[in-house]
């Protein structure tokens, strides 16, 4: 007898966590309901992913909480950022609204006008691929800053281990990759404020107001007198409890064993 094929759905982030407009909202939404009635199972890559889901009406019988997951590098970071003369910030993404990049580069607009006690170099690694995201990148004279676009993971690896502090500006995200490598590397993080980050970032919080320039230039300006040494190593803590690839692999293959059992 032939076995009735069973459905794991994982979408990643949501449609309906999109920043866009109440009908198209409503209309992912609803999709996204009746779609679930014939799965098995659907996989949330987060906290805020499985929470949002409930509230809307899914069946928690069919919601499981898998977190993403990023191995650890095989080489144990040691840079110390605390006081330093210069701070070599980081991005790393795609140029459009989604992660947030024109408020980075107005942040940086506003200090670039000012007097710190610290230079400041941003390093921004991808590229733009929503053509109408329309993102100005100005000019910058004391703050530098260097476009990579896309490069391999081994060379990203290299970029983490260089900088001090890694930039996620995002809009809206289900559960970012890109923090939990930065993590693992020992890698302060400055986030948005959006609730996807509070289940990474709450051990630093550094957090921003999503969208407000100014409420990240604030942090920036200020990022001499953190202890960002100690915030990388409750960040690492975090990641090697909850965000392993070893953790996120062992309870995919557990639910799928449970499925065909089942």
């Amino acid at each position: 007898m032939r076995q009735k094929q069973q459905v794991i759905y994982c979408p990643h982030g949501f449609s309906f966590l999109v920043k866009t407009s109440f009908i198209k909202l409503k209309l992912f939404t609803l999709c996204e309901l009746f779609l679930s009635k014939f799965t098995r199972s659907i996989i949330c890559v987060g906290e805020y992913e499985y929470t949002k889901s409930v509230e809307i009406g899914f069946s928690k019988e069919k919601l499981c909480l898998i977190s993403n997951g990023v191995d650890l590098p095989k080489e144990k970071i040691t840079k110390k950022h605390n006081n330093l003369n210069q701070y070599n910030l980081l991005f790393v993404g795609r140029f459009d609204r989604q992660k947030g990049v024109d408020t980075l580069l107005e942040a940086l607009k506003t200090l670039d006008d000012k007097k710190l006690d610290f230079s400041i170099k941003l390093t921004m690694i991808g590229s733009t691929i929503n053509s109408d995201s329309k993102i100005v990148f100005p000019n910058f004279k004391n703050i530098v800053v260097e476009y990579t676009g896309w490069i391999s993971k081994e060379a990203i690896g290299e970029y983490y281990r260089s900088s001090d502090c890694l930039i996620v500006s995002s809009r809206w995200e289900g559960f970012a990759m890109v923090p939990l490598e930065a993590m693992s590397f020992n890698l302060p993080i400055i986030t948005s404020d959006i609730q996807a980050f509070n289940e990474i970032n709450k051990v630093s919080k550094l957090f921003f107001n999503c969208g407000n320039s100014s409420s990240l230039a604030s942090i920036i300006s200020c990022i001499n007198t953190y202890d960002l040494d100690g915030m990388s190593e409750r960040l690492m803590k975090r990641m090697t409890e909850h965000y392993t690839r070893e953790r996120m692999n062992n309870m995919t293959i557990k639910l799928y064993s449970d499925c065909l059992q089942g």
